[in-house]
């Protein structure tokens, strides 16, 4: 006698799923999701239909993979300047897990001549008053009651938006990069601390986790930068005769009578635009030797000097010279990076 297997049908939940159209994610079938599979079989004995044996089954629960990243919005330097605050730096992390998790953070300082990652040198100065801000309610802006917290509830195939804050003071240098690393830690839905069990037997009723991070670590970092762009500015006087009672503006001397040219230039030398240069020249430092020249109306905005003489490319100024407090005062235009500006004015030996 013999007998012979008819038939042979398995069905699943996850089966199910797929043949629904779903849309399949990165980050795969949702931890703790049941896996149930059953088979059941029908015989006969000499063509007859006999009693099938009962259905056999199998479940177990879907574990935690845990993977995650912390990038950078771009790969350029955020331009500060000094005695400026609340310098922004963004980053994005990713959820690429099969589960919600929530996210612990930490930023710091890279540690003056560490590596930095925009092609602007080695870090040479620290930010100040460091805070970062989740964007834990997708607002696009730092709320209230979003500073320094942990990342809530990220779901799979989720990002958040993550802001660094830094200061700078006024002395911080030109060319100064300050890089600053965020550091993102998985925990569970509830706040907790994840463990990993790769190294566990399978415990198909449980939920287990499998660190499947960059190094399997549970721990993913960024960097990102801040560079200093300061205006550096020298500045320098000079002077010239420009004529004399006796030779008139051939050869003059610096005797009575003479007209003397003052110069000063403001030279920038940094990497930034100065502007609301201020030039204050207390005349009283020369006088009774020599009293302002009001025949001669001052310029500003002179761009250079040629051969020791300032060039006369200035705007007029009439207004320079306040006659109550004995001073040349006036404000400059914008001293762009790498140029110079000029104010020019003149005195009379007494």
């Amino acid at each position: 006698m013999t007998s012979k297997l008819k038939t042979l049908v398995a069905s699943t939940s996850v089966m199910a799923l797929l043949m629904s159209g779903a849309p399949a994610m990165a980050a795969g079938t949702q931890a703790g999701s049941t896996i149930e599979n059953s088979v059941s079989v029908t015989f006969e004995v000499n063509g007859e239909t006999q009693t099938a044996p009962p259905v056999a089954s199998n479940e177990f629960v879907v574990d935690r993979k845990i993977i995650f990243d912390v990038n950078t919005s771009d790969s350029v330097s955020t331009t500060v300047n000094p005695n400026s605050t609340e310098n922004v730096l963004e980053f994005t992390l990713e959820n690429t897990s099969n589960d919600t998790l929530d996210f612990a953070l930490t930023i710091a300082n890279l540690v003056n001549g560490s590596a930095t990652t925009n092609g602007d040198g080695a870090d040479s100065f620290n930010a100040d008053n460091i805070f970062y801000c989740v964007d834990n309610d997708d607002s696009g802006t730092c709320d209230p009651g979003e500073e320094n917290v942990n990342v809530d509830d990220l779901g799979p195939d989720e990002s958040r938006t993550i802001w660094v804050y830094g200061d700078f003071p006024i002395t911080t240098p030109d060319g100064a990069v300050a890089g600053v690393s965020l550091t993102a830690v998985g925990l569970d839905s509830a706040g907790a601390a994840l463990t990993d069990d790769s190294g566990d037997l399978d415990d198909a009723a449980a939920v287990q986790n499998v660190f499947a991070d960059t190094d399997e670590n549970n721990s993913e970092a960024a960097v990102d930068n801040y560079l200093s762009a300061a205006a550096v500015l020298s500045v320098a006087k000079l002077s010239r005769v420009v004529s004399d009672p006796i030779s008139g503006t051939t050869n003059p001397k610096a005797i009575p009578g003479a007209v003397i040219e003052y110069c000063i230039t403001v030279d920038n030398t940094g990497s930034a635009a100065a502007s609301n240069v201020v030039i204050t020249d207390d005349l009283d430092q020369v006088s009774p030797s020599a009293e302002y020249n009001a025949a001669f109306t001052p310029l500003k905005n002179g761009t250079g000097v040629t051969t020791g003489v300032c060039d006369a490319d200035g705007a007029a100024d009439a207004a320079a010279y306040v006659s109550a407090t004995n001073d040349i005062s006036s404000t400059l235009a914008t001293v762009p990076a790498g140029e110079m500006r000029t104010l020019i004015f003149r005195v009379t030996i007494q």
